[in-house]
């Protein structure tokens, strides 16, 4: 999916639960895509995915099957007692995608798939700064990969639709609505004009259903949110 058009979203801004849900969900995948997962990860991330299971069925489609198959993918290794095993396979699966270290690599990070020179810190980079800057946002804890990396952008996108829940659990309509107008912005001139190519690459490539679940839940994603 390389389209890059966005539409603006049908409904007004809520209800609280939903952009809450919205939030976890985008949050779940920027985690996936930022380092190998670690056994504390994976149990944040099976109780993450059994709060936005509503919100997923009710979108149907990959964001449900992903969710779904997150769900039981994490729910089996945990039960079967082979989670330490799946997370071995998951690191060196990271790596090969992630880091180069296999023959077909795929490239995290927004510079690269649109910059003109298609290396590091291109135009891309520095508008998605500037954006961060903008609304108080300074990226992933500890994570020191460049700002337009896939996982900082779709942190941000959490840390947005979070802000926004918060504000109208609070009775601020305006505030909500000024925080889901960053983040629709944020979405047509960024998230859509890459993330699809990403995810694609990452489900045609991954042999793992953890990166391709994840891959999947996030063209989902950005597929309802495109005309």
């Amino acid at each position: 999916m390389g389209t890059s058009q966005v539409i603006e979203a049908k409904r007004p801004c809520g209800p609280a639960e939903a952009l809450k849900a919205q939030s976890d969900a985008l949050g779940l995948v920027a985690r996936v895509f930022e380092r190998e997962p670690t056994g504390e990860s994976m149990a944040q991330m099976g109780g993450r995915l059994a709060a936005i299971e509503p919100w997923a069925q009710e979108r149907g489609g990959k964001i449900a099957k992903a969710v779904d198959q997150l769900r039981r993918l994490i729910g089996t290794a945990t039960e079967s007692g082979e989670l330490d095993s799946v997370i071995e396979t998951l690191d060196v699966e990271y790596a090969t995608l992630f880091y180069g270290v296999g023959a077909d690599p795929v490239f995290p990070v927004e510079s690269v798939h649109r910059g003109s020179e298609h290396t590091l810190y291109e135009r891309p980079f520095f508008e998605v700064t500037d954006c961060f800057k903008r609304n108080g946002f300074e990226g992933i804890e500890g994570f020191t990969e460049p700002n337009d990396h896939i996982a900082n952008e779709l942190a941000f996108l959490s840390f947005l639709y979070g802000e926004a829940a918060e504000s109208l659990g609070n009775g601020e309509a305006g505030l909500c609505e000024s925080k889901v107008d960053a983040a629709r912005a944020f979405e047509r001139e960024h998230l859509a004009a890459w993330g699809g190519d990403f995810a694609g690459r990452v489900m045609g490539i991954a042999k793992t259903r953890y990166f391709i679940d994840a891959a999947m839940l996030l063209d989902g994603y950005i597929e309802e949110h495109l005309d």
